[in-house]
């Protein structure tokens, strides 16, 4: 069986959602990599973003204030998860 995974392009855009997030202080400045990797799942409009990031970005505590910034520029924020919420839920025997 064979998986293939679409590789996501970075757009011009994408740059400027970076530098809003640095703006807003919602990722610091040396942390330029996390905010680009928000900045894409936002800009491509993904339901996931699977980190184990949770100081930047799997942080019910950025959560609101990472949602609320994108509102106001026309986009959706991805659920910011850890790999391990992504497992299937066990069935009780």
């Amino acid at each position: 069986m064979t998986c293939s995974i679409p590789l996501l392009t970075f757009a011009e855009e994408i740059t400027d959602i970076i530098n809003v997030y640095i703006k807003n202080m919602v990722m610091p400045k040396d942390a330029y990599g996390d905010a680009a990797h928000l900045a894409m799942a936002t800009y491509h409009g993904l339901d996931y973003l699977a980190t184990w990031n949770c100081v930047h970005l799997a942080n019910a505590f950025k959560y609101r204030r990472i949602e609320k910034i994108n509102l106001k520029m026309g986009f959706i924020t991805p659920l910011l998860v850890t790999p391990e919420q992504l497992f299937p839920e066990e069935k009780n025997a």
